[in-house]
């Protein structure tokens, strides 16, 4: 399991690094700088959704058969969850900061 978990952070982290090179031949450091905010920004928004379904399926993994208000309630609880909420805001703020210093680059 280990090994598995470190294989995912190499992989990580290697696109990171290596789209951020190839960015910075086409589009210079504009290019970097915009790619490599984009790439954590999602990571953080997938992260965090990846750990608000976890704690949601472990409270309603026990029961087999669901009501229509126990479904809806879990997807309001998905899409609403604390984490996933901050995420946006960071991601939010990292584009107005790239806009106003002139640094997002729009592929």
């Amino acid at each position: 399991m280990k090994s598995k978990i470190s294989l995912k952070i190499f992989i990580t982290f290697s696109l990171l690094f290596f789209g951020g090179v190839i960015d910075f031949f086409v589009w210079g450091i504009r290019g970097v700088i915009s790619y490599e905010v984009g790439f954590i920004c999602f990571m953080i928004v997938f992260l965090s959704l990846l750990s608000s379904i976890k704690t949601k399926l472990e409270k309603f993994q026990e029961q087999e058969k669901y009501s229509f208000s126990q479904k809806v309630s879990l997807g309001l609880g998905l899409s609403s969850s604390f984490y996933r909420l901050l995420s946006y805001v960071f991601l939010t703020l990292s584009l107005i900061l790239l806009i106003e210093f002139d640094y997002f680059c729009l592929y």
